[in-house]
């Protein structure tokens, strides 16, 4: 992939982060190269601007697509996020019940 393509798909993936309302100030310690097909936690991590805890808990939950399990580790399927990110909409916030 030429370097204008991967700056390409940088600025699309910061645009989809940021319409999807992702917090673009958490700390970074693995940058994912854009032409890797798989992820593992700490690259999606980087990928989406959160910590670890956070991707652990979304998959727990079931809110990632593309996750696998091979034998202990977790690996994504970057097409998959990506395309969960261009298409998913925000849920607004449970409103909290006042007693």
């Amino acid at each position: 992939m030429s370097r204008d393509a991967a700056a390409a798909v940088a600025v699309e993936c910061e645009e989809i982060l940021r319409d999807a309302g992702v917090n673009a100030a958490a700390t970074v310690m693995v940058e994912p190269s854009p032409a890797t097909p798989i992820l593992t936690v700490d690259e999606l991590a980087a990928l989406l601007r959160v910590e670890r805890k956070t991707v652990y808990a979304a998959i727990t939950r079931g809110d990632i697509p593309g996750v696998r399990r091979v034998g202990r580790s977790i690996r994504i399927s970057r097409d998959a996020v990506l395309d969960w990110l261009r298409t998913a909409h925000v849920r607004a916030p449970h409103p909290r019940r006042i007693r």
